[in-house]
């Protein structure tokens, strides 16, 4: 098996899947749409498993199927026999870090107004009460 590291930008093309683990350990993997599309066909998407673990993997989760995402990191070829016995092979990408477009423009709704940026990598938001503590 053969890995190298990578940034990759696409959309998710269905909610990411939390998956437990026997340690507790956070983790989730989601399918991203990336664009390779060149001259030759210019209508080409490849499509990764991004695979995350800990905190990574609660960004991931606060995704969502059609969001826009950055990820950095290990890529592999994985394969394995599906349930008619056949051998499918994927790239998958391990995740080192993940940016979505909410890290720069978060969703809005009644309750962000009153919110403000943590300038966490996570793009998370936090109330502005809990800044002021």
């Amino acid at each position: 098996m053969s890995t190298f590291v990578a940034t990759v930008y696409g959309r998710l093309g269905r909610q990411p899947k939390e998956i437990a683990t026997s340690t507790g350990t956070a983790m989730a993997v989601a399918q991203l749409a990336v664009n390779t599309a060149h001259a030759k066909n210019p209508d080409s998407t490849t499509w990764l498993s991004v695979l995350a673990f800990g905190r990574n993997a609660e960004s991931l989760l606060a995704c969502g199927q059609g969001d826009m995402l950055s990820a950095t990191g290990r890529v592999q070829a994985t394969s394995w026999v599906n349930a008619d016995g056949e051998t499918v092979e994927q790239l998958q990408l391990v995740a080192d870090s993940l940016h979505s477009s909410r890290t720069v423009r978060p969703r809005r709704n009644a309750t962000a107004r009153n919110t403000v940026r943590t300038g966490s990598a996570r793009g998370a938001v936090c109330p502005v009460d809990y800044l002021n503590a």
